[in-house]
């Protein structure tokens, strides 16, 4: 796999994950089940995880088990610089203001009280453990690996961490006008993923890099 097929892959993840969204069109036309919508985020990160899973078994370049097994510490190694990494958000926020010269908006969406607990657990699950396997297995054990087999580890990790942060840019919130973020999330994302991408390649084995995903998402939940 070259950058262009890289590229590519991830334009078709972006159509195939906007298809596997439309089954919320349902709970809309039904208001029986307009409750049903209140886990969107969790019922959708599962249906695009297992999309994702079928893909990268059957795509991805073979070398053994999904997950290679590999020393512990680099489970420990991972966690370590989920955490460090949390620290780092602040001076990468306001480095991206000075660079675009605009104080980004924060945009803070409010929910009726009736939503029940398990509503919030199961956001949470969606966000710190489902999304992390899922952009992992695609980005890192998926696109990353084959990219490894035709440019150097420096050129692979910057341009996978460039797709990943593209992925996260909020084209649906700019296009309706709902977003005042202007790619700070991506930008933030972008030297995550540099993270994960060195972890994946030093490890290899993608269980590291989820493990750190994981750690960073559940952090910035508390941040």
């Amino acid at each position: 796999m070259n950058i262009g097929r890289a590229i590519l892959s991830t334009i078709l993840l972006i159509v195939a994950s906007a298809l596997v969204e439309l089954w919320a069109i349902i709970p809309i036309v039904d208001k029986q089940l307009v409750h049903i919508a209140r886990y969107y985020n969790f019922i959708n990160g599962l249906l695009t995880l297992t999309l994702v899973y079928f893909f990268v078994k059957r795509f991805r370049l073979k070398d053994g088990a999904l997950i290679l097994s590999t020393p512990v510490y680099w489970y420990l190694i991972a966690i370590g610089l989920a955490v460090l990494f949390i620290f780092a958000i602040g001076p990468l926020s306001t480095l991206f203001r000075e660079i675009i010269g605009i104080k980004p908006k924060v945009v803070t969406h409010t929910h009726p009280g009736n939503f029940p607990y398990t509503f919030y657990y199961f956001n949470f699950i969606a966000a710190a453990i489902i999304a992390p396997i899922k952009e992992e297995l695609f980005f890192r054990e998926f696109q990353q690996k084959w990219l490894h087999q035709k440019h150097s580890p420096i050129v692979v990790i910057i341009a996978n961490a460039l797709l990943f942060a593209a992925v996260h840019l909020p084209l649906v919130s700019w296009a309706f006008g709902t977003s005042n973020d202007h790619g700070r999330q991506a930008f933030i994302v972008f030297f995550g993923a540099l993270l994960i991408g060195f972890v994946y390649h030093k490890s290899k084995s993608v269980g590291p890099a989820i493990a750190l995903h994981m750690a960073w998402n559940t952090l910035v939940t508390f941040y």
